[in-house]
C-alpha cells in the first residue's frame, strides 16, 4: 500500500443477514462534521468479508444505515467511535447490523461490534506483503 498524506485505511467486516439487498454505510467525522459513504461494506458479495476503506485522519462515528431504496435510518445514538491514524490500518471491528421491518417498512437497524483475533489473523495472510510498510492498529492486541 502506499503512503497517504493526513489519511488511513480502516479495516472491518460488515455483516447484515437479515438485509435482502444491497444498503451502504454512512460515517461521519467528529471533528469536521463530514460525512462518507462506505458505498461498497453491504454489497451482497462483500457481507461478512475483509473490507479496507481509505479514509481523512479522525475520529467517526456511524450515522445513517441507507437501504436499497435510498430511505435511510439514523444510526449515530450509539456510543461506538472509531480513530484513524495517518498511514496505519486500522482494525475497527466486526459490525454486524439487524434490520426490522413492519409491513413492508424498515423501522429499525440495530448493531453489535465485535472485535474478533480471526479477523486479523485473515488479513494478515491474505494482505502479508503490506505489513512491512502499514502498521495494523486494533483494540484488542
Amino acid at each position: 500500500m502506499q503512503k497517504y498524506d493526513n489519511k488511513g485505511v480502516i479495516l472491518v467486516r460488515v455483516n447484515d443477514p437479515t438485509g435482502l439487498r444491497a444498503s451502504q454505510l454512512e460515517v461521519v467525522n467528529l471533528s469536521t462534521n463530514e460525512k462518507i459513504v462506505l458505498t461498497d461494506a453491504l454489497i451482497n458479495l462483500n457481507r461478512n468479508k475483509l473490507q479496507l476503506f481509505k479514509l481523512p485522519v479522525g475520529q467517526y462515528k456511524l450515522s445513517r444505515y441507507r437501504f436499497h431504496s435510498y430511505a435511510s435510518l439514523d444510526i449515530s445514538s450509539s456510543d461506538f467511535s472509531f480513530y484513524v491514524k495517518e498511514n496505519v490500518v486500522n482494525y475497527v471491528g466486526d459490525w454486524h447490523f439487524e434490520q426490522k421491518w413492519k409491513n413492508a417498512q424498515a423501522k429499525s437497524v440495530s448493531y453489535e461490534v465485535r472485535y474478533s483475533g480471526e479477523t486479523l489473523q485473515e488479513f494478515r495472510s491474505q494482505y502479508e506483503q503490506y505489513l512491512d510498510s502499514w502498521k495494523v492498529e486494533s483494540f484488542i492486541e
